[in-house]
């Protein structure tokens, strides 16, 4: 029985102990490795996003918009996805060009950050119905009433 201790103790002490500074060192450069290859995976996000009616023209307005929300679909390196710089994203509709009734316009996408580690892969739906009316101004006579005052 003491030979078997004696063994263990000898065969423990030789994986863990002896060469123990090279051990550390392996373990640190395989977590550096493990980190850097980690950090550099690509993943993909999905996020929705309400859509901004911009440059609506003088004399229209927006009756009703459909859908507000869209999916729009992320591709990137996972510090970059992580890092909330997806957040900032602006999703809006043109409207400069719209007519009265019903216009199907394009969803476009800005990213104020300019992180260029980020993709857009999609965006669903990728076109927005904009129903536009004339502002209608109501014009009304109004006749001049006198009024007297008696004086004191």
């Amino acid at each position: 029985m003491e030979k078997i201790k004696e063994l263990l103790k000898k065969f423990f002490t030789r994986i863990f102990i002896h060469n123990f500074k090279l051990k550390i060192l392996s373990l640190f450069v395989s977590f550096l490795l493990w980190l850097n290859i980690s950090a550099k995976e690509v993943v993909r996000v999905d996020t929705l996003r309400h859509v901004d009616i911009r440059n609506i023209p003088k004399g229209y307005t927006v009756k009703r918009v459909e859908p507000n929300f869209v999916k729009v679909v992320l591709e990137g390196q996972r510090m970059y996805i992580n890092s909330a710089e997806y957040i900032n994203l602006d999703v809006y509709v043109d409207c400069s060009e719209v007519k009265e009734g019903e216009n199907l316009l394009s969803v476009k996408i800005e990213n104020p950050s300019e992180n260029e580690n980020i993709n857009i892969v999609s965006v669903d739906p990728n076109k927005i119905r904009v129903i536009v009316e004339k502002i209608k101004e109501k014009y009304k006579k109004v006749k001049k009433r006198r009024i007297h005052r008696k004086h004191n």
